[in-house]
């Protein structure tokens, strides 16, 4: 079931935390203060994009995930690895011997997530070609973190959201449904990035996910260079077309019979939505979204990776798959793999409120009108030192009694 406590799976060490506000400036959302000299992230602004991960210099952030010791519980166990596994540096240790490694673990399946990145791009141009009358442009869903970004800072774009599933969601339904006979079956993902793993601890748009589980590449990382342990299975291998879909304009190239414009990195989104919901954008039918640099072969934590390296060892791979497709999928049997059921989102996504400042019309009006008479007065410089990332946010958190305005060094002068 979706775990409604859930909200992100960013964590923080506060035993470790030391107030550096590095995490403060990087939060593309204003999700993280500090006080006391540590930080504090607010739930309900995290899209779990990982910046803050990226810059903490003590390593007090880390990702919440589930332990292997889940798969005791299930007799037949597929898992499903990030798209960008291929392109990872595991020192002298090949692609096809990391997947022997992990089928040790006790899978009997393996699929790479680049078939779901198939299913979503026909899925996609499909639903484009079906749906001509529609809102546009309509925004990829394939970056979990863009979708939470929509959600948190720009609800006037919510009803701009594709309709389509996020990507692993599509692949998960799809394993469900095909392996409903299998007793005790259970569908996991190895992610590489903290905004997969929160998709699947609490979707958007799904009543619930179609995983059991979600593991992290940073917690076996070590273990899968040193270890010797190898078994063989069943391993699905994605196509040039869902392979290619892990860097920045995969989704571009695929669908070139439509307007489509792709933009990568969260301040370069930032800057695009607020000139979208402005109507200062040109006429497109679809906007690919990442939000991290490059895609999600960036989108990785791995301290010890060469961005540069990985990139070339990607383009590598999608050169030797032989097939535009996976071997598994052919491609005229789409109206037949991507049902409703599978496909679409069951359930509206809507704005998540940042703040509730009152249930109360009039009251809530009146909050806000003391949050901008005091942001008159501050300096405006977001300087940081009160242990908020701007103004404007420091004037929210004096209001809603989460700081004191003397917390500001300049109005304490």
């Amino acid at each position: 079931m979706k775990d409604k406590m859930y909200l992100h799976s960013i964590r923080l060490n506060l035993d470790i935390c030391i107030g550096c506000t590095h995490c403060l400036r990087a939060c593309p959302t204003e999700a993280i203060r500090v006080r006391n000299r540590k930080s504090e992230i607010y739930d309900l602004k995290c899209i779990d994009c990982g910046e803050c991960f990226r810059v903490c210099p003590v390593e007090s952030i880390y990702v919440n995930w589930d332990t292997f010791d889940i798969l005791k519980n299930f007799k037949y166990k597929i898992l499903v690895v990030s798209d960008n596994i291929n392109s990872i540096n595991f020192g002298r240790i090949t692609y096809d011997e990391i997947i022997k490694k992990l089928f040790s673990y006790g899978f009997d399946e393996i699929w790479e997530e680049s078939i779901a990145n198939e299913m979503y791009l026909l899925a996609t141009e499909k639903f484009l070609k079906d749906n001509k009358n529609i809102k546009k442009p309509i925004i990829s869903t394939s970056c979990p973190s863009c979708v939470r970004l929509v959600q948190v800072s720009y609800p006037s774009l919510i009803d701009n959201l594709s309709k389509i599933n996020l990507p692993i969601d599509i692949l998960g339904n799809y394993l469900k449904k095909v392996h409903k006979d299998k007793e005790g079956l259970g569908v996991f993902y190895l992610a590489t990035y903290p905004c997969k793993v929160t998709a699947i601890k609490n979707p958007l748009g799904l009543k619930r996910s179609p995983f059991d589980g979600v593991f992290f590449l940073n917690s076996i990382y070590k273990k899968l260079i040193i270890e010797k342990n190898i078994k063989e299975g069943p391993f699905f291998k994605g196509g040039r077309i869902g392979t290619r879909m892990t860097r920045t304009g995969g989704e571009e190239e695929f669908l070139n019979n439509f307007k489509v414009l792709y933009i990568d990195e969260v301040w370069n989104l930032k800057k695009f939505f607020e000139e979208l919901e402005e109507e200062r954008i040109p006429n497109f039918d679809y906007i690919e979204c990442r939000v991290c640099q490059y895609g999600c072969i960036n989108g990785f934590l791995l301290s010890n990776q060469n961005i540069n390296l990985n990139i070339y060892s990607l383009k590598e791979n999608e050169k030797s798959r032989e097939k535009e497709f996976s071997l598994f999928f052919d491609s005229k049997k789409v109206d037949e793999l991507l049902t409703d059921d599978i496909v679409f989102l069951n359930e509206e996504i809507k704005p998540r409120p940042t703040f509730i400042l009152s249930e109360n019309m009039d009251t809530a009006a009146k909050i806000l009108q003391e949050i901008n008479l005091l942001y008159e007065i501050l300096p405006k410089l977001d300087c940081g030192s009160c242990g908020a990332p701007s103004c404007r946010a420091f004037a929210e958190d004096v209001v809603l009694n989460k700081a004191n305005i003397t917390d500001c060094k300049f109005i304490e002068r």
